[in-house]
């Protein structure tokens, strides 16, 4: 059975591990930014959109990949945040169904102006590029842009 230690030794052991998880934790990415610049983002083909709200609502019009097909999924989610560190986009709210069939099967980056679709093994599948360059202000497009 677990015993609580109440010694100093043990309360600067318990000190020393939390503060190690805070530590990791901010480096890992577990931070929240700001949003994505609102407007809509398309893949060179056309096909696939994503659409920034002005209110920070987020719509994925998107190919994902089922188990012998690939269909075109349209889900919009009321809010988002991309992670400050790890510049990870994480559409809220996010269901179970969204986690282990359609948007959340995917790991979508914000670089250079752009959105990252990556799959699970690591390999981008798509870059969404703003539909207008006049969207975006200067410092969001990346260094020498």
């Amino acid at each position: 059975m677990f015993r609580l230690q109440t010694s100093r030794a043990g309360i600067a052991r318990l000190a020393m591990i939390l503060a190690v998880v805070l530590g990791l934790g901010a480096c890992v990415g577990f931070t929240r930014g700001d949003g994505l610049p609102p407007g809509e983002y398309v893949t060179d083909d056309g096909q696939e959109r994503i659409t920034v709200g002005d209110s920070g609502s987020i719509r994925f019009q998107v190919r994902v990949e089922g188990n012998k097909s690939v269909e075109m999924t349209d889900r919009e989610f009321g809010a988002h945040q991309v992670w400050s560190r790890s510049q990870t986009i994480r559409p809220q709210p996010l269901t179970n169904n969204d986690a282990l069939y359609g948007i959340g099967k995917y790991t979508w980056l914000w670089k250079y102006g752009k959105i990252a679709k990556i799959s699970k093994s690591g390999q981008i599948l798509a870059w969404f590029t703003p539909k207008t360059q006049t969207q975006l202000p200067r410092e969001a497009l990346g260094p020498g842009r």
